[in-house]
C-alpha cells in the first residue's frame, strides 16, 4: 500500500546541486544582449517546464516513457510557458504598486 510518503516526491529536487550549478553555468547568457536571454529562457524552459508537471505524471501512473514522449510532444508549449513565467515575474510593468 502507498503512503503519502511514498506518493510525494521530494519539494526540493529542483534545488539539487546539478540544477544550481546548471543555473549558474546559463546565467551569464544574460549579459548578451538580446540572443543570450533568449537563449537562457529557451534552455531553462526544456528544463523547468516538465519540472512543473512532475507532481501531475506522478498522479497519474505514467511511466517514463509516457513522461518522455508527453513532454516531447509539447515542448514548444512548455517552453512559451516558462518564458512567460519569467516574463511576467521579472518584468516591473506588472507590479500594481510601481503604478501607485
Amino acid at each position: 500500500m502507498l503512503t503519502p510518503q511514498k506518493v510525494v516526491k521530494k519539494p526540493f529536487a529542483k534545488y539539487s546541486p546539478s540544477a544550481i550549478i546548471r543555473y549558474l553555468m546559463y546565467l551569464p547568457l544574460n549579459f548578451i544582449p538580446v540572443v543570450g536571454t533568449i537563449m537562457f529562457v529557451l534552455l531553462q524552459g526544456k528544463r523547468a517546464g516538465p519540472a512543473a508537471h512532475a507532481r501531475y505524471f506522478q498522479l497519474k501512473g505514467w511511466s517514463a516513457g509516457q513522461r518522455e514522449k508527453f513532454v516531447e510532444d509539447h515542448a514548444a508549449a512548455y517552453t512559451r510557458y516558462v518564458w512567460l513565467l519569467l516574463n511576467f515575474s521579472n518584468d516591473d510593468n506588472m507590479d500594481t504598486s510601481a503604478n501607485i
